[in-house]
């Protein structure tokens, strides 16, 4: 049989790769989007339109908020916020300089800056070591197929930014847990800065502090305080008061909450199911609202029952990944909110393909304090699971989309049950994996001895 030179192996690898796996990114990021976005009237729905008015309203001295929220009273019910600028104003502060440009290329330097940053952070480049090759294709192949993150970018969305500061959080903490800087206070505070900042930009990785609270991370949790509460200061605080006090606390109210990619409306369309084929009364429907929001809180307290019982065994690194779970999960309302998942999903296949990579697995005595590496049945178990976790992700892959719309009928571009069925178990293979090891986080450092998981 005539052998393949490395050089045409590795030509074949990157055509194959461009063809199946990033032809769909590039034409639905870079084509589709590109050719034919204007920004009349009817292409009000993409939130680039929204940071880029209230950038102009910021600039112009007016708020970036509806007149009938900001004018309200603190005691009376103000206006719902929905389909307006719905952040904090540090962003669209940030967001200025874009406006020197008309918007039609505004937009598209913000998605090639994003989709730069999106590479340069996310891919191990600098990983050394015998799985370095394959944990840099698992990480290519993963950011060309994430569907949340293919949206975020079509949208010019900001799902981007707190991720991108989340891994400078990571990278910050892997020093300390590495054993390579031993001033683990300021690291975590640093960590919790840069954390706290990304927070401003979108609120919902908040949802992480009060796991943190109960594992006890202080100069995380100080940190982040420092970042979120300097940013507002810095950027604007008499419209960060008009914001947290008249606008957030309208945002409670979701329209169509049925619809929402999350494990709450999740509950809601199971019990419709039920109702509608007899198993419950049409009484349940009463308490519908209760019964979801006690299995969405259930699931929290367990989830921080879990980190407390185990918060000397886990890194601070593993609850920041831990919240890019819990905030796609409890509070996705889209399904490009499941963007953060790609973090600490990046880190459960790059941990998975380096085991594999080091199979077989050599029969020998495991010398004291020494981890014993997963067995081969358990590592196809878990490949398994975090495959099927992965694949609803990978929604605008022509195969994947087809099959996901054949198991479910849905109009959504991702059925959403299937996309939070599938990240509860990418967060289940994910806890397996920390609990036996207590950190993946490992960043893009030279490793001459990669961690066992």
């Amino acid at each position: 049989m005539l052998g393949v030179s490395p050089l045409l192996a590795r030509l074949l690898a990157v055509t194959l790769f461009a063809l199946v796996i990033a032809e769909p990114f590039v034409q639905r990021v870079f084509i589709d989007m590109w050719s034919d976005l204007g920004f009349d009237s009817h292409h009000l729905e993409f939130d680039f339109v929204l940071f880029y008015r209230a950038a102009e309203d910021l600039q112009a001295g007016r708020s970036p908020y509806p007149e009938e929220i900001v004018n309200s009273s603190l005691e009376e019910p103000a206006a719902r916020a929905w389909n307006r600028y719905l952040y904090p104003p540090a962003f669209a502060r940030l967001f200025i300089p874009f406006t020197a440009f008309s918007p039609w290329i505004a937009y598209r330097l913000f998605v090639a800056l994003n989709f730069i940053l999106y590479l340069v952070v996310l891919v191990p480049w600098r990983a050394r070591g015998a799985s370095a090759s394959a944990e840099r294709w698992v990480s290519l192949a993963l950011l060309f197929l994430w569907g949340p993150a293919i949206e975020t970018l079509r949208k010019g969305q900001t799902n981007l930014i707190p991720l991108l500061l989340l891994m400078l959080a990571l990278v910050n903490l892997e020093r300390v847990e590495s054993g390579v800087c031993p001033r683990k206070r300021a690291r975590e505070f640093g960590a919790g800065f840069f954390f706290g900042i990304g927070a401003m930009v979108k609120l919902v990785p908040l949802v992480v502090a009060p796991l943190l609270a109960v594992a006890g991370r202080v100069w995380l949790l100080l940190g982040i305080a420092v970042g979120s509460i300097g940013l507002l200061a810095v950027c604007d605080p008499g419209q960060s008061w008009v914001y947290f006090t008249r606008v957030f606390p309208t945002l409670g109210d979701f329209p169509d909450l049925r619809r929402s990619h999350s494990l709450n409306a999740l509950v809601l369309r199971g019990l419709d199911r039920l109702l509608a084929g007899g198993w419950v009364s049409g009484e349940i429907l009463n308490f519908d609202v209760l019964i979801a929001g006690g299995v969405s809180a259930a699931f929290f307290i367990a989830v921080g029952a879990i980190v407390f019982l185990r918060r000397k065994q886990l890194s601070a690194s593993t609850l920041l990944l831990l919240g890019c779970y819990l905030q796609a999960i409890l509070v996705g309302r889209w399904s490009h909110h499941y963007t953060a998942v790609l973090i600490p999903s990046l880190f459960t296949a790059r941990a998975l393909a380096s085991q594999w990579v080091r199979t077989p697995f050599p029969d020998r005595e495991i010398a004291a304090g020494e981890q014993s590496p997963i067995s081969r049945n358990r590592l196809l178990v878990l490949s398994l699971a975090e495959l099927f976790a992965l694949l609803p992700n990978f929604y605008y892959l022509p195969p994947v989309n087809a099959l996901l719309h054949a198991l479910e009928g849905s109009k959504e571009i991702v059925p959403p049950d299937q996309l939070v069925l599938a990240n509860l178990l990418g967060m289940g293979v994910f806890l397996y994996l920390v609990l036996q090891n207590g950190s993946l986080a490992t960043t893009q450092n030279e490793r001459t001895h990669p961690s066992v998981v």
